[in-house]
């Protein structure tokens, strides 16, 4: 085994200068990291889990209860697009968007999601046609008034009343 000199240790301090080097007793290394930068872990959440503390909790009370602050939510989902779908749709949304005049683009802070908005609330509607989004309403064709209903005819015989 090589003898390890105090040149040898010098020349690791000097590769290494956030470490802290030194010789152990039986003639290895030690060789570790010293963090001199404020630490960045927020102190002010120790006591809440520290696991002493939290098992603590537990025995007096009986829940753990800093797992989930809220009810679960479960919601059925399978009818709705996939996330390629969905992906997709924005895709689509955003090339469409980016077509638009500027200033009508401009009116919703260059942003689709802004337009989505506007769209579906129909009091925008008289602006919404002012701005070329909407075809404007074409008045409906005039309805007939509903004819008198036709009964069935039925396939047995009418009794003789005699």
């Amino acid at each position: 085994m090589k003898k390890i000199t105090e040149e040898y240790i010098q020349k690791i301090k000097d590769k290494n200068p956030n470490h802290e080097v030194k010789l152990r007793d039986n003639g290895s290394i030690s060789l570790s990291l010293k963090c001199k930068d404020k630490s960045k872990t927020m102190q002010e959440f120790k006591d809440e889990v520290n696991i002493n503390n939290i098992m603590s909790r537990y025995k007096k009370t009986g829940v753990v209860s800093h797992i989930m602050k809220d009810q679960p939510m479960f919601d059925d989902v399978s009818e709705t697009m996939s996330y390629r779908e969905a992906l997709q749709l924005q895709i689509t949304a955003s090339e469409n968007f980016i077509k638009l005049p500027a200033k009508v683009r401009a009116r919703f802070r260059n942003d689709p999601a802004y337009l989505m908005d506007f769209l579906n609330n129909s009091n925008n509607y008289d602006e919404a046609v002012n701005l070329g989004l909407v075809d404007p309403k074409k008045p409906a064709p005039a309805q007939e008034p509903p004819k008198a209903p036709i009964e069935p005819v039925s396939q047995e015989p009418k009794a003789n009343p005699s």
